[in-house]
């Protein structure tokens, strides 16, 4: 696969010194506009939409997998109710 490369062109407005907050959004939207990657399209059956390689999907991806798992809630509250069990204990 070949690495993302981007080169970006943008218009940019000459500020004229009335509202900076206005003229910083235009300048920022037309980055993200023209900044799209317009050839990525559609991904192939056997590529991964997490690193985009092909050869596995995102659930079998081996960059994801190195990655801390999210917060467990279940095993939090499991832990505060075993706390909660022992300080009625000492009372």
């Amino acid at each position: 696969m070949k690495p993302f490369v981007s080169s970006v062109k943008v218009d940019i407005e000459k500020f004229d010194g009335n509202d900076f907050g206005i003229w910083q959004l235009k300048m920022y939207g037309a980055l993200i506009v023209q900044g799209r990657n317009k050839e990525k399209g559609k991904l192939g059956k056997n590529t991964c939409s997490y690193c985009y390689m092909e050869g596995h999907w995102k659930v079998d991806c081996p960059k994801l997998k190195g990655q801390k798992k999210p917060f467990d809630k279940s095993s939090a509250s499991v832990e505060a109710n075993i706390a909660e069990d022992r300080c009625s204990e000492l009372l």
